[in-house]
């Protein structure tokens, strides 16, 4: 995609913001996030997070953010419902890849007496996910990824997403970390959840290795996350294949990803 088509895309987002989930003052909201958009350019003495007053269903909410990419997510989840799933009054939802909480807050928002736990390996985000979820007393925030293993692993930084780091490496400029990793079911025993009505997971191509290693995939109602095949060496059949007791359903992402979504069936 062009740099322009980029823009005018972006630009778009802003607007339906502005339009449907503004609240207050518009002039403001719109101050807010051309800074939001700015924040990489600008010296790092001057780059601070900026706060959007936003409203969904009738509730108010503030939401802050890193970068333009929180501005990606928002339209994701808020303005195209990638995670709106057919699940009535979920009492646990479990979001893996929580990043900033753009997710954790919708599902807060829709979902106000379920117990969120938001999860996140990346600890250069952790503060602005626990800003933004500090009005939800339900919800927790948890350092560590999703694997195939208990211990530790490499995250790959990106150098300019904050959304786009991954176990896996993706672009140049990358800084490797050492996180904790977690199993499904480890962190699961360690919550004491014995069962999960909604989990939601987005964490850049390690959704293979976490996928297998659930031992008992009933314990999920409704899995929904974003399939990377271009990052991992499975496909989305391969994927797809893990959810035989499921109803699923998958639609494409752009070009190269897609969003699963799977039932269980009684």
């Amino acid at each position: 995609m062009s740099y322009f088509k980029r823009l005018t895309a972006l630009f778009r987002v802003m607007h339906t913001i502005s339009a449907v989930y503004c609240p207050g003052s518009k002039i403001l909201l719109w101050s807010k996030m051309v800074l939001t958009v700015l924040q990489p350019r600008l010296p790092r003495s001057l780059r601070t997070q900026q706060k959007l007053e936003l409203s969904f269903e009738g509730k108010s909410f503030g939401l802050w953010m890193e970068d333009r990419t929180g501005l990606a997510a928002f339209e994701e989840v808020f303005i195209r419902g990638e995670y709106s799933v057919d699940v009535r009054e979920p009492r646990t939802i479990l979001d893996a890849g929580a990043n900033i909480g753009v997710a954790s807050v919708y599902f807060c928002l829709r979902y106000p007496n379920a117990r969120l736990y938001a999860v996140e390996p990346n600890p250069n985000v952790l503060e602005t996910l626990q800003r933004n979820l500090k009005a939800f007393p339900r919800a927790s925030v948890h350092q560590c990824a999703f694997s195939d293993k208990d211990g530790t692993v490499d995250l790959h930084v990106h150098p300019t997403s904050s959304i786009a780091s991954s176990l896996y490496t993706r672009t140049k400029g990358e800084r490797i970390i050492s996180v904790p990793s977690k199993t499904f079911d480890t962190f699961r025993n360690e919550q004491g959840i014995s069962a999960v009505d909604l989990f939601k997971f987005d964490i850049e191509g390690a959704e293979d290795k976490m996928l297998r290693a659930i031992k008992d995939k009933n314990v999920v109602y409704c899995y929904v996350g974003e399939i990377h095949p271009d990052l991992m060496e499975a496909s989305l059949e391969d994927i797809k294949s893990l959810f035989r007791e499921f109803t699923v359903t998958t639609e494409p992402i752009g070009s190269k990803r897609y969003l699963l979504r799977a039932l269980v069936q009684y």
